[in-house]
């Protein structure tokens, strides 16, 4: 797996119309490459009908990346709580993220400064793995995995 979509399924009632945008959040060390995207149609619980389509991403460049920006967790593997380190180059707000590996929001917090530390409480959290993204208003994103034990 090289990533994950954001939200990761999308329910849509029978004769709406939606429009949702998918975010995608590539595991760390992503080199770029293709990615299979499916989406399915079910009707009454059965599959009704499904496309398929390759999504190419190219190798993000280290230029891409503000080189002053910072995202650490620790410790990391972690049992009770892990501390989010966090420095961004920006003056606007920045958002910090906590999401399952099937993209499902778990946490969304606006941070108070675009430099500081976080303590994220994971008694809640069954044991995995976990996807922490900082980002910020232009859409600078910043990530780390989170293993629960």
């Amino acid at each position: 797996m090289i990533g994950v979509y954001i939200p990761g399924n999308i329910t849509i009632g029978g004769g709406q119309t939606l429009v949702v945008p998918i975010d995608f959040i590539p595991n760390a060390g992503f080199v770029g490459g293709n990615s299979d995207m499916t989406i399915q149609i079910m009707y009454k619980g059965s599959l009704f009908c499904f496309s398929e389509y390759i999504i190419p991403f190219p190798n993000p460049s280290v230029s891409q990346m503000k080189e002053h920006s910072e995202l650490s967790v620790t410790p990391n593997p972690a049992v009770e709580s892990t501390e989010v380190q966090y420095k961004f180059e920006t003056k606007d707000k920045v958002v910090l993220r906590l999401y399952n590996l099937a993209g499902v929001l778990l946490l969304e917090q606006e941070l108070p400064n675009t430099e500081g530390r976080l303590t994220l409480d994971l008694n809640a959290l069954a044991s995995g793995t976990y996807i922490v993204v900082a980002q910020d208003a232009s859409g600078q994103r910043l990530q780390q995995h989170i293993i629960k034990k």
